[in-house]
């Protein structure tokens, strides 16, 4: 009779088999953005059909970057390479701080759109209205003087 005896221990053999699932994660979650935007930016962007100020292909360029460092920071940690994963993880921070400047500046950029072509005030083009977090929230919003929109379960 052979007996097998594998002399890894329980924690190795787990991470053997479990190491590479954020990595699997993150490429999900990077084709989901790449084919949730295809249609609306990659797709006429390659046609030479989409005309857009370039603080807006900033922030889909900044965007798509951090979908590419999110893979390939799960890849180093799954591979093991924990010392290089460390290292550039202060790239995330200022690519974060870049996509918190740049979200807002084309979010600025939306709004002075939506005004120019007569659509002023809150509404659903313009993203940061001030009744977008607390309608999501589920909280009550004053809309003008005197009037108040229940928005969720209240």
């Amino acid at each position: 009779m052979t007996t097998l005896t594998d002399y890894r221990s329980t924690r190795v053999i787990a991470q053997s088999q479990t190491g590479y699932f954020y990595f699997y994660m993150a490429l999900a979650c990077m084709a989901v953005a790449f084919l949730g935007f295809a249609p609306t930016y990659w797709l006429p962007l390659a046609k030479r059909s989409f005309s857009a100020s370039p603080v807006v292909h900033c922030h889909g360029l900044l965007f798509f970057a951090w979908s590419l460092y999110f893979a390939f920071q799960s890849w180093l940690a799954a591979s093991g390479k924990i010392t290089r994963h460390r290292a550039i993880g202060m790239i995330g921070v200022s690519l974060a701080t870049a996509m918190t400047i740049f979200g807002f500046l084309v979010s600025v950029h939306s709004m002075q759109r939506a005004a120019a072509a007569g659509m002023a005030g809150p509404g659903p083009h313009n993203a940061p209205s001030r009744s977008g977090l607390p309608r999501y929230a589920g909280r009550r919003v004053p809309r003008e003087a005197g009037t108040t929109v229940v928005t969720g379960d209240s």
